[in-house]
C-alpha cells in the first residue's frame, strides 16, 4: 500500500517483533475504503520472518485510525495509542492486549478515548515505567488553542486522569 504509515514497534522477550502500522483498507483510489485509515498488526520472528498484516482496530469515530506510540510493560501486555477521527473531531484513543494475542483483534480492550480534541498534525507518545504507571503526552485544543496535553494511569490503563496542559501556543502556562 502506497499510503502506509511508519510502524510503532516494541520487542518482547522472545524476541519477536510487534509491528503496528496505519494503512488504507484499499489500495484502489476508486474504492470508498481507500479513504478509511485503519491499524494493522504484523510481527517477527527469526523463524517465521514476517507474518502478513491484518486490521485490529477501526477508528471508533470518522474514518482514520492512525497508530501513534506503543509500549510494552514487564508483563508483556501491549498498551497502544491512537489518534481516531479527521482533522474536524478526533480523540486520541488507548487499548491493550498480551503480546502473544496482538495480532487477534478480538484480544484488544474496547478503545477508550483518553485525549481528547485531538489535533492534526496528530502527536500523541506513551510511555510508562513497567510497574503500571503510563503516561501519554498529545496535541490537541481544549480551549487554550494548538496545545500539548499530559494524561497519566496509576493502575495500568484501568482508569486516566482528565488532561492536563503543559504548553500552548497561545498563552503562556503558568506552574
Amino acid at each position: 500500500f502506497q499510503n502506509t504509515l511508519p510502524p510503532k514497534m516494541v520487542v518482547d522477550r522472545n524476541r519477536t517483533v510487534h509491528a503496528f502500522t496505519t494503512m488504507p483498507l484499499s489500495d484502489d483510489p476508486n474504492d470508498s475504503a481507500s479513504l478509511e485509515y485503519v491499524v494493522y498488526y504484523s510481527q517477527w520472528t527469526a523463524a517465521e520472518g514476517w507474518s502478513k498484516p491484518n486490521d485490529i482496530f477501526l477508528s471508533p469515530l470518522k474514518r482514520q485510525a492512525r497508530v501513534q506510540s506503543v509500549f510494552m510493560d514487564k508483563a508483556s501486555i501491549i498498551h497502544l495509542v491512537f489518534f481516531g477521527g479527521d482533522e474536524l473531531d478526533a480523540n486520541i484513543y488507548y487499548s491493550w492486549a498480551p503480546a502473544a494475542l496482538a495480532g487477534q483483534a478480538g484480544a484488544w480492550a474496547r478503545p477508550e478515548a483518553i485525549g481528547f480534541d485531538a489535533i492534526t498534525p496528530d502527536l500523541a507518545a506513551l510511555t510508562g515505567d513497567g510497574e503500571g504507571r503510563l503516561a501519554m503526552v498529545y496535541s490537541g485544543n481544549l480551549g487554550e488553542g494548538n496545545s500539548l496535553y499530559v494524561v497519566h494511569s496509576e493502575d495500568g490503563g484501568v482508569t486516566w486522569t482528565e488532561p492536563e496542559l503543559i504548553f500552548s501556543t497561545y498563552k503562556l502556562v503558568e506552574k
